[in-house]
């Protein structure tokens, strides 16, 4: 079994390039660093097979790029871990079908990533592509794991059974009142 990561922090986001946005985060590359420790000195992954993107270089189309990279490779069996920190978003979705409005009450979320000059909120990196992405790991019969370090990623990867099977799950709180 080969073992593979991506890990994306970011405490820098930037309004066009090299322009810092100027609110920064504290802790979110950190975050990734620590993660990637432990999966090398604790589970035995490969440094050749972790993938870190920080700051700057965690824009949509790298993490795209770089989730190419690994599903490149992987092979049924293989274990895929994708660790996200930064800034996530929470918003209205009206097109739903009504499968998801059960899950989701006319809200979708996203990642942020660094790119916030990007053209029609292209840096959002959204819970639809997300599953999309994951779910080609899937095909493949990979073991995924993925963490979410973000506002709002409670829903990231939400299917129509998890509230139903999830005893932890946050009360529901209606659309028109968030």
């Amino acid at each position: 079994q080969q073992k593979y990561a991506l890990l994306v922090g970011i405490n820098k986001y930037y309004v066009r390039p090299g322009a810092l946005y100027p609110k920064v985060l504290q802790g979110c590359v950190n975050d990734a660093l620590s993660i990637q420790s432990v999966l090398e000195n604790r589970f035995g992954f490969n440094k050749e097979n972790v993938i870190t993107l920080f700051d700057d270089k965690a824009s949509k189309a790298n993490v795209l790029a770089a989730f190419d990279n690994v599903l490149s490779k992987i092979k049924a069996g293989d274990a895929f871990v994708f660790f996200f920190s930064g800034h996530g978003v929470w918003m209205s979705n009206n097109d739903q079908s009504q499968l998801d409005q059960a899950i989701k009450d006319k809200m979708n979320q996203a990642m942020v990533m660094s790119d916030l000059y990007a053209k029609n909120l292209d840096c959002l990196f959204t819970d639809g592509l997300l599953k999309k992405t994951v779910n080609r790991f899937i095909d493949k019969r990979a073991i995924v794991t993925t963490i979410f370090d973000c506002c709002f990623s409670g829903k990231l990867l939400a299917t129509f059974s998890l509230g139903e099977q999830n005893p932890y799950a946050p009360e529901r709180i209606p659309a028109h009142e968030k």
